[in-house]
């Protein structure tokens, strides 16, 4: 899909390519961060966020929860029962409405550790130092079988093997 402002000669039409695109945002995420700054806003106050400077490490840690309670299978947050994923993007849309506004503290731990962790594993996975975890062939996408015992290196670039947890779930459209 391409911008959807056709070539003319139309002034507002050509200034309007200059600006940020805002039809690339999905209805989906600004309906699903509304519901999570809702829930915030409940108990904290709308906007609180823009009163006092906020600390980046206290939301970084908020989505860092969101995302872990994803991975351990949790759909709903046990609080809000709205779904992690809002509460994640509600939590970047404060992040950058801070940024934007100056009022964010940044307390990051400043420093490659991460990178230079992530590499040295990379290096050890590549010299044969270090095994990569086996695959759980009850956890293997349909269609994936004949990838779930290959070592990493060896999977094939135009396949994705995903993780399907082991209990069926049905998604609602709504979330």
């Amino acid at each position: 899909m391409s911008n959807p402002i056709p070539d003319s000669a139309n002034p507002k039409d050509l200034a309007a390519r200059k600006k940020v695109p805002l039809w690339l945002v999905p209805p989906a995420l600004t309906i699903g961060a509304a519901e999570g700054l809702a829930d915030g806003a409940k108990k904290y106050g709308p906007y609180n966020y823009r009163d006092i400077p906020v600390q980046y490490s206290v939301y970084i840690e908020a989505i860092e929860r969101h995302i872990a309670a994803l991975k351990d299978g949790e759909d709903l947050a046990q609080d809000s029962q709205i779904h992690h994923v809002k509460h994640i993007a509600a939590g970047c849309a404060i992040i950058l409405d801070c940024l934007g506004h100056g009022n964010l503290i940044d307390d990051r731990k400043l420093g490659p550790g991460a990178k230079l962790l992530a590499e040295a594993h990379q290096k050890r996975l590549q010299t044969g130092q270090m095994i990569a975890p086996p695959v759980d062939n009850q956890h293997v996408a349909p269609g994936c079988e004949q990838f779930s015992n290959l070592p990493p290196q060896s999977l094939p670039v135009n396949k994705t093997v995903v993780w399907q947890p082991s209990k069926k779930k049905t998604f609602s459209p709504l979330l």
